[in-house]
């Protein structure tokens, strides 16, 4: 809500019978409210900033985080370190980002993770994108990563008792684990993938697959395990 152009917008309201225009501050308070929206306290105190694609990659993000936290690999949660996990609705989104030169208002250092899409149409869009934004801010090449696989789901497992599978690089997750619930007459959300296959999996689960293939995938690596 605090990147919204209030010079581009005007509100008009009737106080007291009488047709008022509101202010800035009035835009952001009377939108704010119209969409029942609070401030996240989180955003205010944040010291640093990740821009993912949606709502499950925060929980994969935060989820791995936790588990390491647990297992003591780190020394605090990435909350608790002020990182910002901000979900920007799709790779495409970015441009808007981009072309509002959005990076620049943000207060603290920002960092990109979206899917690859490898194996799909869209993945050369996603290089495209990725591509405008190194070239438009070239001393953040560092911070500005894709996953190496074709998306989040594609680094976790399917875990059944003491059965774990594992999937290929490219495959689609979503779809894969959706055949297979209706083979079984089992409902399963493509969108809630990545939650339901962590709520069976614990940080063990991973981690003699990807010592491993770490090589693999050197951008999450250093993201998600560098403390």
């Amino acid at each position: 809500m605090g990147l919204l152009p209030l010079e581009g917008i005007k509100i008009i309201k009737k106080v007291a019978g009488q047709q008022q225009l509101l202010s800035d501050s009035q835009i952001l308070a009377e939108v704010s409210s119209s969409l029942c929206l609070a401030a996240d306290r989180r955003a205010v105190k944040s010291r640093c900033v990740l821009l993912v694609e949606g709502q499950e990659d925060v929980r994969f993000v935060t989820k791995i985080n936790q588990w390491m936290y647990e297992e003591k690999l780190v020394d605090a949660t990435f909350a608790e370190k002020g990182l910002f996990i901000l979900p920007v609705g799709g790779c495409g989104s970015l441009l808007a980002w981009l072309n509002f030169d959005l990076f620049s208002k943000l207060n603290e250092p920002w960092f990109i993770l979206i899917n690859s899409d490898k194996g799909t149409d869209e993945a050369k869009q996603s290089q495209r994108h990725l591509h405008r934004i190194r070239a438009k801010y070239p001393g953040m090449q560092a911070h500005i990563h894709a996953t190496f696989k074709r998306e989040i789901e594609n680094y976790l497992v399917f875990k059944e008792g003491k059965k774990t599978h594992d999937f290929a690089p490219y495959e689609d997750v979503k779809q894969h684990m959706y055949d297979l619930m209706q083979q079984r007459h089992q409902s399963w959300s493509k969108d809630k993938t990545a939650s339901k296959l962590m709520e069976q999996m614990d940080l063990a689960d991973l981690q003699d697959y990807y010592e491993k293939r770490r090589a693999e995938a050197p951008g999450i690596s250093r993201i998600l395990l560098a403390d």
